[in-house]
């Protein structure tokens, strides 16, 4: 929802249109989507929160930057990745500024800087929401961590068991922190993963760590071939044709997250194992392609038919491997569910020569092993 009214926003109804195909049909959305992980609904979120940062920067109201606040800390709630967002909107916000920094005066820096503040403290109230405030304002010094990074150790074997913090003895140490205990130590525990490494697989290749490039290759192989020419396409558009582009900041409202979630993620080579750490970042991709549906208003019947083409191929790829694992699906299901009235068969058989003062154990041991089997299937 919040690609398509963005990029209707941006450019026009056809390209809002075509963002909303390429959501649908981008195979990370398909495969992830039924899944119980935090990577889709982290792309929502994050995309809904820049959505709105984007209309406070429009129009800097304490509404505006109420409502932005109340995103980014649902933003925040479904992935530490967009943690590297309070960084960047400081980033984003004095880039959009330029055009207009002689004539700010100090009022209007000042508004905007309490609005700000009025955003970042909205997003830390969800966070603590979400957490029903447990551990709130503990101080730092009261947390015991594992990690080289928060117990300033040079290797992870010289980290104590009970773990440490390399803020403790400092004044650092007595801030109270305004965020949830298990926040920061889930933020611990996964910084440790990527420190201690694990093992990672690409192209024939096995790794005690991963790649930067993991990610990109993933998306190579992974996005239709036909996704990707609209991509290129974008770029030509961008940099050879008239009137497909929005405003530079709008531009670098849309490009900027993405970019900078792409090489976040890249930059954390302690293992490369999932792919879908990227899918945050593919919205914002998604609407600075669809600019490429502004060639059917603008008339330009070139860059409509290769849009059209390349769109129907992405899709047609796309639906065409979701039928494929629909079919090894169903294939699994019958074959585990043949199998499993194969093993009750035997069962009973093998019950009916079994005393019937004994029959009453022999069943419960069968259903156990039977609902075993079933997990191991499944």
């Amino acid at each position: 929802m919040f690609c398509y009214h963005w990029t209707r926003t941006l450019y026009d109804v056809l390209a809002a249109s075509l963002v909303s195909l390429i959501w649908i049909f981008s195979p990370y959305i398909i495969g992830h989507g039924t899944l119980v992980s935090p990577d889709v609904p982290s792309a929502a979120f994050a995309v809904a929160a820049v959505y709105f940062f984007r209309k406070w920067l429009k129009r800097p109201e304490m509404f505006e930057a109420f409502t932005a606040g109340i995103l980014l800390g649902l933003a925040e709630l479904t992935k530490f990745t967009l943690l590297i967002f309070y960084p960047l909107f400081i980033v984003m916000w004095l880039l959009y500024q330029l055009p207009e920094i002689k004539t700010l005066t100090e009022k209007d820096w000042f508004q905007q800087s309490k609005q700000f503040a009025v955003m970042f403290a909205m997003s830390l109230l969800l966070i603590n929401m979400g957490y029903l405030f447990e551990g709130t304002l503990t101080p730092l010094r009261n947390y015991r961590f594992q990690t080289m990074l928060f117990t300033g150790c040079k290797s992870l074997a010289e980290v104590p068991a009970g773990g440490a913090n390399r803020f403790d003895g400092t004044l650092l140490g007595y801030l109270p922190v305004p965020l949830p205990s298990n926040f920061i130590q889930g933020i611990d525990t996964q910084r440790l993963d990527f420190e201690r490494g694990l093992p990672s697989y690409l192209r024939g290749e096995w790794s005690d760590h991963g790649w930067w490039h993991y990610y990109l290759y993933a998306l190579l192989v992974k996005t239709p071939l036909g996704t990707i020419g609209l991509f290129l396409l974008a770029v030509f558009c961008t940099f050879f044709q008239k009137g497909y582009n929005a405003s530079w900041r709008d531009e670098m409202v849309i490009l900027l997250p993405g970019i900078t979630l792409l090489v976040f993620v890249s930059s954390q080579t302690g293992f490369s194992v999932h792919s879908r750490y990227i899918i945050p970042a593919l919205p914002f991709f998604f609407i600075w392609i669809s600019k490429v549906g502004k060639a059917f208003s603008l008339k330009r019947p070139v860059v409509a038919t290769l849009t059209s083409v390349l769109l129907a191929w992405s899709v047609l790829s796309s639906f065409m491997g979701l039928s494929a694992q629909f079919v090894l699906f169903q294939r699994t299901r019958r074959r585990v569910a043949d199998t499993g009235r194969q093993k009750l068969s035997e069962a009973d058989r093998v019950a009916e020569n079994i005393p019937a003062e004994n029959q009453v154990d022999t069943q419960c041991r069968t259903a156990e092993r039977t609902a075993s089997f079933a997990r191991q299937q499944y």
